[in-house]
């Protein structure tokens, strides 16, 4: 087993760990956690969906903004569809894991508050 320093994890070297009180978050870069911090606001103002969606495709980008990044998805790039009431949200796949990341630390985080 490989150690390291306590803001690092063996088998991830840099990635920073942050506790939080209902679990741990990490981040890569400075750079993920401004786009960590993007989604999260965007699903507090409603702009992205708080639920799980009940439809999800996964295609190639189409030259659509990202609805979480509004960066372009170009054509070599993946692209995770959504559909939400009749609204359909296109995400980066790194953008999608993030999202889904937000939502399942929301639903872990008013569990534990029950307990």
């Amino acid at each position: 087993m490989r150690r390291g320093r306590l803001s690092t994890c063996a088998g991830y070297p840099g990635r920073a760990w942050r506790h939080y009180a209902a679990g741990v978050r990490w981040s890569m870069s400075s750079s993920e956690v401004s786009l960590a911090e993007q989604i999260r606001r965007r699903v507090d103002a409603g702009e992205l969906p708080r639920d799980r969606p009940p439809k999800l495709w996964v295609t190639f980008g189409s030259g659509e903004p990202c609805a979480a990044c509004d960066e372009t998805i170009s054509p070599a790039q993946g692209m995770n569809e959504v559909e939400w009431d009749e609204t359909t949200y296109r995400f980066h796949i790194r953008c999608h894991a993030l999202w889904v990341g937000e939502l399942i630390y929301r639903i872990l985080s008013e569990e534990w508050w029950r307990w």
